[in-house]
């Protein structure tokens, strides 16, 4: 795993993580940020090229001002809840346009599906909102994108809202899954899997396989999480937010 490293915009000094860089700039050039944004906020404009005293970002949806996000480094996509409902929408439109044979989340036969053979779920509050897991692995995802990650919550969803189209090479027909998560500002699925029964996964790795293959022909980013381990999704993080 590379290491990240975070330059001052003024000077270049390099530091090992963001945190490091923003007590620098606060202590050694504190006259160069503008009053009204925060540190973070400002190096962010200078790194993308951006008026340094830039306050708002613009809606993909509708162009309108988005509000800067401390927690996540970078502005909102989109404005407000109306419009987060409204990306919901054409999102899940544009996949069953795309793969034909989707089906809405809010569908029953759909939730049954996903449910019916995980015998562990609840639902983990997240500042105010409120999400359904199935199984620890889940929980514990939620948990430290919470915890750990301070993650806006209004950037996360899960059961992912996109359907998954692939070829089965066991009878060669169209079937489809629902992902585990997605994360709205860095177009990003993510899988949560268990490693530890080897018997199963080497009888569905033909399925898991097809699922991959499915995934990687989408305009979407990937990364999978296996037994808790988060190197690889930190490391996609970094890449994605850079």
């Amino acid at each position: 795993m590379s290491t990240k490293i975070f330059p001052c915009p003024v000077c270049k000094r390099k530091f090992a993580s963001m945190e490091s860089a923003i007590d620098h700039v606060d202590d050694a050039h504190e006259y160069c940020c503008p009053k009204g944004i925060t540190v973070k906020q400002w190096i962010f404009n200078v790194k993308n090229r951006l008026n340094p005293a830039n306050k708002y970002g613009k809606s993909i949806l509708s162009g309108k001002p988005t509000n800067w996000n401390e927690k996540l480094g970078r502005y909102d996509r989109l404005a407000d809840d109306k419009e987060r409902v409204a990306f919901r929408k054409l999102f899940v439109q544009r996949m069953m346009k795309t793969h034909g044979k989707s089906t809405l989340l809010n569908d029953p036969d759909v939730q049954k599906k996903m449910l019916e053979h995980r015998k562990i779920s609840g639902k983990y509050v997240f500042d105010e909102k409120v999400f359904p897991y199935t199984g620890s692995y889940e929980f514990d995802f939620l948990r430290y994108m919470d915890v750990v990650l301070s993650w806006d919550p209004n950037d996360l969803y899960m059961p992912c809202p996109i359907i998954v189209n692939y070829t089965s090479p066991r009878d060669g027909k169209i079937h489809f899954y629902i992902p585990d998560a997605y994360i709205q500002s860095l177009n990003l699925i993510v899988e949560i899997k268990s490693q530890e029964n080897q018997h199963y996964r080497k009888r569905d790795l033909d399925i898991e396989l097809a699922k991959d293959a499915a995934m990687r022909k989408m305009k979407v980013n990937y990364v999978k999480i296996y037994d808790k381990n988060y190197e690889d999704f930190l490391s996609m993080l970094n890449s994605l937010k850079q």
